[in-house]
């Protein structure tokens, strides 16, 4: 049984289901840090993930986006549709400004209200990942939005990882779910800029240590918002010898990341560490400098 807490300091390693803003708060004793965090000290250093840490008092509260919020919605309509019909409410219209609405919307004071028009977007995305003919067979046979909380005892730290549909059974895939305004763009900026590589690894590792699930990768649905929605698959494979090479590199990375994390939580000393002069091609990924070493060659620069 998958305990649900809305207020609780998780204190053993585990399975839970929790909301976002437990998991995303100062949560567990000890300490608590997730991929994206760990990205973050990975590439900019303690003192950028402090600025926004939970465990900071004055951090610095990230305004809660329109994108944020559709994100959301996406999510819970594909993995938990039951809790979406309860979250939201549909409104009326999509014209938030009339008098019409706001009389109507005296009656729902509180609640989750959304534009017909983003619900019937919501909608259309949905069909178009289910329509994909790997769907049937990754996102059936799972549990859906669970938080994995691996205890690494020599640092004295948890990873945590919020699974969007994780498998039961190993040699199957986790899935994930991805929205974006340009596919071209996120299939060029998936390991450069937003290292899912990382991510992966994390995901990996916390559903392997914290269930014995041991995972052949991870999936990712990438649905375009705009009409017709196409969706693109990315995924890791642990099967194939290069994806392997990535996931152990970047499990390299984020675990030292996670050392820097945990010393910090002893010391409480949150500082930087990052040079802040180099030359721009120094700084850049391994996937941009072959970008633009392929470039090159291309037009015959020696």
């Amino acid at each position: 049984m998958v305990p649900h807490m809305t207020k609780i300091k998780i204190t053993e390693p585990g399975v839970y289901d929790i909301p976002d803003e437990v998991y995303f708060g100062d949560c567990s004793d000890p300490k608590s840090i997730n991929a994206s965090a760990l990205k973050v000290i990975a590439k900019d250093g303690l003192a950028a993930y402090w600025e926004q840490s939970p465990l900071n008092p004055n951090r610095w509260e990230r305004p809660r986006s329109d994108a944020l919020e559709f994100g959301r919605m996406l999510h819970m309509r594909l993995f938990e549709p039951e809790r979406y019909k309860r979250a939201y409410i549909v409104a009326p219209g999509d014209d938030f400004r009339t008098k019409e609405h706001k009389a109507w919307a005296k009656d729902y004071e509180g609640e989750a209200i959304v534009k017909p028009r983003d619900a019937e977007m919501v909608d259309k995305m949905i069909s178009a990942v289910l329509a994909v003919p790997q769907a049937a067979g990754v996102l059936t046979g799972g549990v859906p939005e669970r938080s994995y909380y691996d205890l690494r005892k020599g640092l004295n730290v948890f990873v945590k990882s919020k699974i969007d549909y994780a498998p039961t059974k190993s040699g199957r895939f986790i899935a994930d779910l991805k929205s974006t305004s340009d596919l071209w763009t996120f299939e060029d900026k998936a390991l450069a800029d937003y290292r899912y590589d990382i991510q992966a690894a994390v995901q990996i590792d916390s559903l392997t240590n914290v269930s014995g699930v041991e995972p052949r990768g991870v999936m990712y649905f990438a649905a375009a918002k705009q009409p017709p929605h196409t969706v693109r698959l990315l995924y890791f494979d642990l099967k194939n010898d290069e994806d392997r090479a990535l996931i152990q590199r970047a499990r390299h990375q984020y675990t030292a990341a996670l050392e820097k994390f945990a010393e910090a939580c002893q010391t409480g000393k949150w500082t930087g560490e990052k040079d802040v002069v180099q030359r721009l091609y120094s700084g850049a990924s391994p996937w941009i400098r072959q970008r633009i070493e392929r470039d090159l060659e291309e037009i015959g620069y020696d």
